[in-house]
Formats: C-alpha cells, sequence, structure tokens
C-alpha cells in the first residue's frame, strides 16, 4: 500500500498527480527550484522541499538531491510525471534502490526502450513493421550518403537517445548533410548527454498515430484505444484527439494489435505509449515506446472514463488490472490544445513574463483544464512555457471541435504572448475540420494561419457586423448615447453608418443585428445575433481601445469617444483561490510604493501599498491576517484593475 509520494516534476504535470493522490487519500511530496517556491504544484503538495537553483541540472535533474528529499520526505514511491527523469533509468535504479517504488516502467524496459537503436533491434526482432534505417550510429558524412545512395532523400537525422521532439533534422539535398550531422550530433549530446545519431527514410505528408499501453505485474497487458497527434510543428505536439478521424477499422485493428504484441514481447509493466506514423498510402511504421505518461493523456482517460495516473499506482503497488478489454469501451470523442506561452506570429518563440491576466471558463462534463500555472505566476524561462492543456469531451468529432472553439473564445491570457488566439485559428482550418491531418500541416499551413492573414477581416459584410457590435457595446457602456439615432464607426478609409433601433439592435442594409455582453474578468465576451449566423468573441479595453478577438483573430476598432473608465466599474473582481488569499489593485494605476516583504507577517487593516490613479493616491490595506507568501509587482509598474500584488497565506498564522 502506496502511503505517500514523492512527485520528481514540476507544473501542470505535478498538480495532475497531486489531485490524484488526494482523491487516493495518498500524501504528496513537492519538490521546487528557488525560483518556484509558491508555484501552484508546492501549495498543492502535503509537504515541499526545495531541490537547487533554477537551472533544470542543478534541481529538476539533480538525481542525488532528489534521492536526499525521498529519503529525509520518508515518502515510499516516486512518481516522475514526464519529461525530466521520467525516461532516465538511473533515476529509476536509484529510486529502487533507497527502498522506495518507482511509478512507471523497470528500469531495463525504460533503457531499452529510451535508446531509438537498441528500440528499433527488440522491434524488429518481435516483427513490427519498421521504417527503414541504420542500425548502428552514423559519425561520418560518408554513411550518410550511402544510405541515400540506396533510400534517396529526404531522409531523417535522430539522436539515439533522444525524445520530446529534440535531436532530429530532416535532410533534403546531399549538400546539407555534413552540416545537419553536426548540428544534431550536438543537440543531442547537450540535451541528452549523448551524441549518437542515426538515420531513417523520412515519411513525408504521415499521420502520427500513437497507442495507449497498460502492463500490470502479473502479465496482463490492455490497451487503450488511439490518438492522433499529427499536428505537431517542429515535431513536438500542439493538438490532440482521440479516436484518431479517417482511420479505417482495419488499420486501426492492425495498427493496435501491433503495439500490444510489442508490448508482450518485452514484458511491459505500467502506463506507455507506443508510437506509429502511418504514410499516405496506408503502410505504417513503428516509431518509439514512451515509457511515461504522454502529455495527451487526459483525451484517452475521458473516452474511457478512467484515471491513469491512478492505474499507475495500482500497477505501482502490485495490484492486477481492474479492468478487463472487453469492458473498455471508448465513449465520444476528446481533443485536447495544448496553451504557450509563445509567439505563434514570431517561428513560435517562447514567451516569458508574469500573467497578468489569466481566465479560463469554469470545468464542467465537456471542458477539463489541466493547468500548472495561475494568474500573477511568472512564466520562466527555465522550463517549458506550456499555461495549461485544454480538453473537450463531445459527442463526436464535430462536436468536440464546436465545444473547444466555444471554450478557447473565453480564455484570458495577458502579460505574455500566447498561442492562445492561433489555436481557435488551427482548429478552424478546413482540413483539419475533416481530419485530414498530417504532421507537416501546421508548416503547410503557417501563412494562412498568422494573424497577419487579411482575409478574415476585408469584405464588407463582415466591417458591417463589426460596426455592429463595436456601437452595441458603445452604447451599452455609455448609455448617455442611447438617445441620439445616428452613429459612426471607422474602418480605415471606410465609414459604415449605423441606424438605432433599440439598445443592442442595429439594422445595417437590411439585416437585423442583435447583440449581448458578458462583462467577465476584467474582459467582454459578445454574442452577435445577424439574420440566422451567429458570432461570438471577445472585447478587450486598453487605452480608451476596443480590441476584437473574433475566430482566433484580433482586431482594432476605432470609436470616437470610447469611455475606457466607464467600462472598468462594469468589470468584477472575482477570487477562486482557497487557502492561497490574493492582494489586488482595486483599479487600474501606477504603484507607488510597497511595504511588504515576502515572508512577512501582516494584520487587518495594515497598509501593503500605495496606488497613483487618476492624480491621487489611493492607500491598499490588507483584508486580513496573514503572511506574504509572494510578491507579484514592483514599485514603478503600471497596474491594471484587479492585477495581482502579491499573494498571502491566512492559514499559517
Amino acid at each position: 500500500m502506496i502511503k505517500k509520494i514523492l512527485i520528481a516534476n514540476r507544473g501542470e504535470i505535478a498538480c495532475r498527480i497531486i489531485r490524484t493522490a488526494r482523491q487516493l487519500k495518498i500524501k504528496t511530496v513537492a519538490i521546487y527550484s528557488e525560483i518556484e517556491s509558491s508555484a501552484l504544484h508546492v501549495t498543492m503538495a502535503d509537504e515541499a522541499y526545495c531541490v537547487g537553483t533554477a537551472a533544470p541540472k542543478q534541481s529538476y535533474l539533480n538525481i542525488s538531491k532528489i534521492i536526499d528529499i525521498l529519503r529525509l520526505s520518508h515518502a515510499d514511491a516516486v512518481h516522475p510525471g514526464y519529461g525530466f527523469l521520467s525516461e532516465n533509468p538511473e533515476f529509476a535504479q536509484a529510486v529502487e534502490a533507497a527502498g522506495a517504488i518507482f511509478i512507471g516502467p523497470t528500469p531495463k524496459i525504460i533503457h531499452d526502450m529510451g535508446d531509438k537503436l537498441r528500440a528499433k533491434e527488440i522491434a524488429r526482432a518481435a516483427g513490427i513493421s519498421l521504417i527503414p534505417g541504420s542500425t548502428q550510429p552514423v559519425t561520418t558524412r560518408q554513411e550518410v550518403e550511402d544510405f541515400t545512395n540506396q533510400h534517396g532523400f529526404p531522409i531523417l537525422l535522430k539522436a539515439a537517445a533522444g525524445g520530446g521532439g529534440k535531436g532530429m533534422r530532416v535532410v533534403y539535398e546531399a549538400e546539407d548533410i555534413e552540416q545537419a550531422l553536426i548540428r544534431t550530433a550536438g543537440e543531442a549530446l547537450s540535451s541528452f548527454n549523448d551524441d549518437r545519431v542515426f538515420i531513417e527514410k523520412f515519411i513525408e505528408h504521415p499521420r502520427h498515430i500513437e497507442v495507449q499501453i497498460l502492463g500490470d505485474k502479473h502479465g496482463t497487458i490492455l490497451h487503450l484505444g488511439e490518438r492522433d497527434c499529427s499536428l505537431q510543428r517542429r515535431h513536438q505536439k500542439v493538438i490532440e484527439e482521440a479516436p484518431a478521424s479517417n482511420l479505417c477499422t482495419a488499420l486501426r485493428h492492425q495498427i493496435i494489435e501491433e503495439a500490444l504484441k510489442l508490448a508482450r514481447y518485452i514484458g511491459y509493466v505500467s502506463a506507455g505509449t507506443v508510437e506509429f506514423i502511418v504514410a499516405p498510402d496506408q503502410q505504417f511504421y513503428f516509431l518509439e515506446v514512451n515509457t511515461r505518461l504522454q502529455v495527451e493523456h487526459p483525451v484517452t482517460e475521458w473516452i474511457y472514463n478512467l484515471d491513469l495516473v491512478e492505474m499507475m499506482i495500482q500497477i505501482a503497488a502490485g495490484k492486477p488490472l481492474s479492468r478487463t478489454q472487453e469492458t473498455l469501451i471508448p465513449k465520444g470523442h476528446a481533443i485536447e490544445a495544448r496553451l504557450y506561452a509563445e509567439d505563434a506570429d514570431n517561428d513560435f518563440l517562447p514567451s516569458s513574463g508574469r500573467l497578468i491576466q489569466y481566465y479560463h471558463p469554469p470545468p464542467n462534463d465537456t471542458l477539463r483544464i489541466d493547468a500548472g500555472a495561475r494568474e500573477g505566476d511568472n512564466i520562466s524561462i527555465y522550463y517549458d512555457p506550456m499555461i495549461a492543456k485544454i480538453i473537450v469531451r463531445g459527442c463526436d468529432r464535430a462536436n468536440a471541435l464546436s465545444l473547444m472553439d466555444q471554450y478557447l473564445s473565453q480564455f484570458f491570457v495577458e502579460g505574455v504572448d500566447s498561442n492562445l488566439n492561433y489555436l481557435q485559428r488551427l482548429l478552424a482550418e478546413p482540413e483539419v475540420v475533416k481530419g485530414h491531418l498530417t504532421t507537416n500541416l501546421i508548416a503547410d499551413k503557417a501563412e494562412k494561419l498568422s494573424s497577419s492573414d487579411g482575409s478574415f477581416v476585408m469584405n464588407e459584410q463582415f466591417k458591417e457586423q463589426l460596426a455592429c457590435i463595436a456601437l452595441s457595446l458603445k452604447l451599452t457602456i455609455d448609455p448617455f448615447l442611447s438617445n441620439v439615432s445616428e452613429w459612426q464607426c471607422s474602418f480605415g478609409n471606410d465609414i459604415v453608418a449605423l441606424t438605432y433601433l433599440g439598445r443592442n439592435q442595429i439594422r445595417i442594409k437590411k439585416s437585423i443585428f442583435t447583440t449581448s455582453f458578458i462583462w467577465l474578468h476584467q474582459q467582454i465576451l459578445f454574442e452577435c445575433q445577424i439574420n440566422e449566423e451567429l458570432i461570438k468573441g471577445k472585447v478587450k479595453v486598453q487605452n480608451g481601445q476596443f480590441y476584437f478577438t473574433i475566430g482566433g483573430y484580433q482586431l482594432y476598432v476605432f470609436i470616437e469617444r470610447s469611455s475606457v473608465f466607464e467600462l472598468f466599474k462594469y468589470l468584477p473582481t472575482t477570487n477562486n483561490d482557497d487557502n492561497v488569499h490574493l492582494i489586488r489593485s482595486p483599479m487600474p494605476g501606477v504603484l507607488l510604493s510597497l511595504s511588504i516583504a515576502v515572508g512577512d507577517i501582516v494584520k487587518r487593516g495594515q497598509v501593503i501599498a500605495v496606488i497613483e490613479a487618476m492624480k491621487m493616491e489611493n492607500t491598499l490595506k490588507s483584508p486580513t491576517d496573514g503572511i506574504i507568501a509572494e510578491i507579484n509587482a514592483i514599485p514603478g509598474e503600471s497596474l491594471i484593475k484587479s492585477q495581482i500584488i502579491a499573494r498571502f497565506d491566512v492559514n499559517s498564522t
């Protein structure tokens, strides 16, 4: 019986594991680097220990320090999550040597499947379909040329110890071989401390299909169907779904059977994923085995109605699998979108900084949010820039896509660049809607999916629609304007004349527009019924200007006499934190001074800060007793209404 689990990870996956452990009444131990002492996973865990400095090699990859914390905390099991040490056989061995249970496969399986060349040898011995490729590492240009003379271009250079999309480079021409070989080996050495590189024939325009497997210590192997993870950029997944669409029944069964065949051959234990690529001619090939929990595991959990983390814990404790293959029947369709702090219009460069605003609709039966960050948290340059995973479940794929668009339109992310709008544009791409997915789709559609593409707003009908929405908003926040019969909205060189018929109803060129607004978390959601068409979106008001986001495209609309301060009184301040309370700015302004520091004990009514707004100084006082856990703003910083200034713990005094 496992009583306490140390989670050798951070962020979203650490929070995910903690939630399951709570349900099982298992205590949890978090580790954190020096810059994450107040991170969400730290506040959620029963215990937390600093593991080192910010750099991963000194903290989340520091095996000896993690083992020291394991002994100090008296945890009897370790869950590695994904990434970091999750596929490191030396770490699994160290956990077992310390007398604890490693929640995952055996060190031997991790070693054999982690070495891509060794994994190919085992797959070949098991009779699994393989991509043509080298069986030994290549180090010279001549070795690569010998392969291309036989198999042609393009080829894929891959790190033998690689994973997570790193250490991979496609080569299309002979003149690029030498440089690609040097760069791939260098990346492999820096990422995996192993510079071995091998070659595979590069399959163009493939699908990426993976099969979720489970194995217990009693020899039972189960599958949980397949996932489609084809929507990728630079070999990293962006959207995942289950089941895979447009996959014929016969091919689905063949892929699953090969996954089970390999899992049985190696005696797989715990949760894992067997990955394949499917060529345009429907021939499929083994890619790799990931010996850990996948980032995209929630889509499988939802259609099979189970908890993979719980099953991993039960397997690690020696229990037999509680389900049989006959009882595992998928239902509906699930899609996951990865929300990243990155600039999607600038080659997806990571973005760092503080999440000044972060809001999402509340989870429900069709929406799941797996997040490791909260509003006010800092997105660090040291770690993966994921903000959250957004998972939806529909009765079918079309319903799931509709739900995802609906929920994405209600997210607000401010303070860092994010791919939020890009996700909406990607999921609305016709080829994606039709389920015609390939691993190169994102690259092929890059220009079309860019926010600078103006085709979305060029037609006259849309200009009229947007004008109507903007004017409706203006009339809503400026009630004294309702007696005026005609107004104008400017669109570049175009002027659209509108006639006011009712508070939120305007007639434009024989069309009836009815618009409703919801004031939510410092921004506005709207629905506009235009004859038979319903348009949904959101509005941000900044410095007296209106920014509309519709369908993943952000548009600036100038409206004369826009009154931003009238708007602020309608915007509610919410606080959904249970244990950690927030000190927020009650108004937009400049933080003149801060009278607190991390660790300070504050009393109700104590002065916290002074904010200047509208040329007046306003004193902000503590709403209750507590201890300051984190400072989220600095003197001199411009604040928006309800921006977090500090967090404080009320349960520690």
